[in-house]
C-alpha cells in the first residue's frame, strides 16, 4: 500500500503537467474588478495581471496560490480577509505547490517550469524582486535565525534532496537522507534546525528527521506513534506541528495536527488537533494562537481556527478568491 501510495501522488504530478502542457500552458489569471483601482507592480508583459491596493503593503498578507492552473496566487489582507491583490508567475509552467514566507515579509512561490524549476521571490507588497534555479521543488522554508532558504526537491531523474541557498541567493548546497524515499515538507524552528517529513524507505507511510544548524548530516528520528502519510511540518512556535494522516490499526484515516516535541533522536507527540471544514490538502500557516487554511468544499473560501485548540473556525472569510485555493503563507508586514 506504502508503494502504491507514493506512485500515486508522483504519478499525479505527471498528469498535472501533460495536462497543462496540452492545454497550451498556463493561462492568465482571472482578475477582480478592483484591478480599476490598484497599482500595477509589474509590467503585463512579465506578469500579466499582478496587481496590489496600494494601502495592503501596510499589514498583514495572506498569499495563497491559486489551484488547479496555478498561474499564481491571491493576496488577502490577514485578518480582515479582504481581496487586495494577485501575484503572477512570469514564467511559463506545470505546477506549484511550494509556499513560504520569512521574517522580513518576503514570500517564496515554488514552481515546476517549461524550460527549468523556479522559485520566485516577492517582497511584501507582491514585488517580484528575485527568481532562484531548483529541480522539482514543493514546499520551502525560510531560517529566521540566517535568512537561509530550505527547499524540498523531489527530483524526477535524481535523488530527492533538500537544496538550501544561503542568505536566499546563489546556488543550493544539496543535503541527502538514505532513510527517505521522498520528502513531502520542511521547517525550521526558530534556533535554526530544520525538520522534514517524508516517507521512508523500507515500511510504513511516515518518517522524521533533523538538520541541526551547522551540521551536514540528517538525524533520523524514532517518534513515539506510527502515523500515516505525511503532508506538511512547521514550528507553532514552541514545538512541532506536522500534519499527516492518522493510522489506526493499519488503517489510514483522516488528516490531523500533531504537535510534537523532538529530543535528540526521539520525539513524543503532545496532542493533536482536528479542525472542522478544513479543506485538504493545503499547507497551513500558524501564527499567534491561530490555524489559517483553505477552508470548505469549494476551496474559496479562508478560515481562521484557534490553535491548538481546533474545532470550528471563529472566522471565515467566506468565498474571496474567484477561483479554488491551495497552499498557503502568512507575510508578516516589515516593521
Amino acid at each position: 500500500m506504502r508503494g502504491l501510495t507514493y506512485c500515486s501522488r508522483i504519478l499525479s504530478f505527471s498528469v498535472t503537467a501533460a495536462f497543462l502542457a496540452g492545454c497550451g500552458g498556463s493561462q492568465p489569471p482571472i482578475t477582480p474588478g478592483a484591478m480599476q483601482q490598484s497599482r500595477m507592480i509589474a509590467t503585463p508583459s512579465d506578469r500579466r495581471g499582478s496587481w496590489m491596493l496600494p494601502e495592503a503593503a501596510e499589514g498583514d498578507l495572506i498569499y495563497a496560490l491559486q489551484t488547479p492552473t496555478e498561474t499564481g496566487g491571491y493576496i488577502i489582507a490577514y485578518p480582515s480577509g479582504q481581496l487586495v491583490g494577485y501575484f503572477g508567475f512570469p514564467q511559463p509552467h506545470l505546477f506549484s505547490y511550494g509556499i513560504c514566507s520569512d521574517s522580513k515579509g518576503n514570500v517564496f512561490a515554488a514552481a515546476g517550469g517549461v524550460s527549468g524549476d523556479f522559485i520566485d521571490e516577492y517582497a511584501h507588497d507582491g514585488t517580484l524582486i528575485a527568481t532562484l534555479t531548483s529541480d522539482s521543488p514543493i514546499a520551502c522554508s525560510a531560517d529566521p535565525s540566517t535568512g537561509n532558504l530550505a527547499v524540498v526537491n523531489n527530483a524526477y531523474y535524481s535523488e530527492a534532496n533538500i537544496g538550501i541557498y544561503k542568505h536566499a541567493r546563489g546556488s543550493p548546497r544539496l543535503y541527502f537522507d538514505s532513510a527517505f524515499e521522498a520528502f513531502a515538507s520542511c521547517s525550521y524552528d526558530n534556533r535554526g534546525n530544520l525538520f522534514v517529513v517524508g516517507w521512508p524507505v523500507s515500511g510504513g507511510y511516515f518518517t522524521l528527521a533533523e538538520l541541526p544548524k551547522g551540521e551536514d548530516k540528517f538525524t533520523n528520528i524514532s517518534l513515539s506513534k506510527k502515523l500515516g502519510n505525511p503532508d506538511s511540518i512547521q514550528w507553532d512556535g514552541e514545538n512541532l506541528a506536522i500534519e499527516a494522516q492518522a493510522l489506526v490499526k493499519g488503517q489510514l484515516g483522516s488528516y490531523v495536527v500533531y504537535r510534537v516535541q523532538v529530543s535528540g533522536s526521539k520525539a513524543k507527540i503532545l496532542g493533536t488537533t482536528q479542525f472542522k471544514f478544513w479543506r485538504r490538502p493545503g499547507r497551513s500557516t500558524i501564527l499567534q494562537g491561530a490555524f489559517v487554511a483553505v477552508y470548505g468544499a469549494s476551496a474559496k473560501s479562508i478560515g481562521y481556527w484557534q490553535y491548538p485548540l481546533g474545532g470550528h473556525a471563529y472566522e471565515v472569510i467566506k468565498d474571496i478568491a474567484p477561483s479554488r485555493l491551495g497552499n498557503l503563507t502568512i507575510s508578516v508586514a516589515p516593521k
